[in-house]
């Protein structure tokens, strides 16, 4: 639906909407006809008899407003907008973990209310920058971000296919590799998906890692390292 309307943004206009959406101390004025295309938990809500389909309001108790509004803003326009110009002011220094976490907590609300081009959309962004472009110190806090507040195997494979194939890095940049081996130590389960990562000769092509001459879809505007302040929204 997102690819068809392309052109939106979403104004968060209460003029001419027809659904309000309410999370934590946010609202947010929508429209059925875009977001119950894309969201099948919001198109059973207002349909039927719940009562969300009768007063055409949706409460949002556990989700993150600054994701649900991301997540809408995607619905709307196809597009995730850079962590600073949109969730802070132009001046706003961010570190590369609070952009990861917005779209972890983002992964998080779209897996939760069925956005599947979203989380596809969010897991080539970290597949690109965690083999690519951060820092072994930001993946190993990527890592720890991803194994403590995302359930979802699909990112975490992500992470330990990246942890793998930079695991030299890893293991040598604070010298004897004792972030690493305090990660592993606090998630059990890291150890099994490392394992697992290290697939024989062969292996599917999405668990292999790309370089920028074999992956040309892979833009360098995913980089959530080297934002700008006030820089135009990825594409």
């Amino acid at each position: 639906m997102h690819a068809i309307i392309a052109v939106l943004r979403f104004t968060n206009d209460p003029e001419y909407s027809d659904l309000t959406v309410r999370c934590g101390r946010e609202v947010f004025y929508v429209h059925k006809y875009i977001v119950c295309n894309d969201l099948e938990y919001f198109k059973k809500a207002c349909s039927g008899k719940f009562k969300e389909g009768l007063t055409n309001v949706i409460e949002l108790y556990d989700d993150e407003p600054s994701a649900i509004k991301l997540m809408l803003e995607w619905i709307y326009s196809g597009d995730l907008p850079y962590y600073e110009e949109y969730n802070h002011p132009p001046n706003f220094h961010s570190t590369t973990l609070d952009r990861f976490r917005l779209y972890a907590a983002t992964y998080v609300a779209a897996d939760k209310y069925g956005a599947e081009a979203l989380k596809a959309e969010i897991e080539r962004r970290f597949r690109y920058c965690c083999y690519h472009t951060i820092s072994p110190q930001e993946l190993v806090n990527v890592a720890h971000l991803v194994y403590s507040s995302v359930s979802d195997q699909q990112l975490h494979s992500i992470v330990a296919v990246a942890c793998v194939t930079r695991l030299t890095e890893l293991l040598t940049y604070d010298g004897d590799g004792s972030s690493l081996k305090a990660l592993l130590e606090e998630f059990e389960e890291l150890w099994k998906d490392l394992a697992q990562a290290h697939s024989p000769p062969g292996e599917p092509e999405s668990h292999q890692r790309h370089d920028e001459r074999g992956a040309p879809e892979l833009n360098q505007s995913w980089d959530w390292s080297q934002q700008e302040p006030g820089s135009g929204p990825a594409t």
